[in-house]
């Protein structure tokens, strides 16, 4: 693995809060979402870090990053979003653990998630598909929307227990949690390994619904389809060690 770390590590006082973004190819966005990030938590007087995991993006995301505020974590080729996302989470100093893409997702909704971690649950995820989720038409892909509904159905017979959004990257938690829970999976398919062992375990499971906005040159490609495979293999590769 090689791994460089630059940009705003060192602070005064340690974050009660740290954001980890996993990146790629992102340098026309990243720079907006660091800053509203870093606003909104500083309206709220929450000490915190932004954590922006650069996997071996080929433009400048890590330079515009590290220029807005966050410290950047490199890798010189991709290891996978579920990769970056767990070695941020490995060198984040807060307490509580924000996970969130670089695009879709409203950073407004991060204060209602991290007072449900503070008011006691174990992990907090924000549903894109809740009946009370305020959604831009189209935002999820039919496709896309059918397959979180199908892993959902799945989540259901294996564990009793319903969700509404299985596949959904924005989540917190407090640090012990993740790392109680250890997940191990390097693509997409972390989000689904987290939902599984958190409603195996009996942990306090709390879905939120949020406001989800996709980009306009977000597309549905032909690897979606292998990261629903990985998904399905995940999951079941879980039921054969538990």
């Amino acid at each position: 693995m090689s791994q460089v770390i630059s940009g705003a590590r060192a602070r005064k006082e340690k974050p009660e809060v740290s954001v980890v973004i996993p990146t790629f190819n992102e340098s026309l966005i990243i720079g907006d979402r660091v800053t509203e990030i870093s606003q909104i938590l500083k309206r709220k007087k929450i000490p915190h870090e932004i954590l922006v995991v650069d996997d071996g993006s080929f433009d400048l995301t890590g330079a515009v990053a590290k220029e807005y505020g966050a410290t950047v974590i490199s890798f010189l080729k991709s290891h996978g979003k579920g990769y970056a996302t767990r070695r941020g989470v490995s060198l984040a100093k807060g307490d509580i653990i924000v996970t969130i893409d670089a695009d879709g997702y409203n950073p407004r909704d991060l204060e209602k998630l991290i007072e449900s971690v503070k008011n006691g649950a174990d992990i907090v995820v924000a549903s894109r598909i809740s009946k009370a989720s305020n959604i831009r038409p189209y935002a999820l892909r039919k496709r896309s929307k059918l397959a979180t509904l199908l892993f959902n159905l799945l989540f259901v017979l294996l564990t009793g227990k319903f969700v509404s959004d299985s596949l959904t990257s924005f989540r917190a938690y407090r640090k012990g949690v993740f790392n109680q829970l250890n997940p191990a999976s390097d693509g997409f398919e972390l989000a689904s390994e987290i939902t599984y062992k958190a409603l195996s375990r009996n942990l306090i499971y709390k879905e939120l619904p949020i406001t989800f906005n996709v980009r306009d040159t977000t597309r549905f490609d032909g690897r979606s389809f292998f990261d629903g495979l990985r998904i399905l293999k995940n999951i079941l590769m879980l039921l054969l060690i538990r």
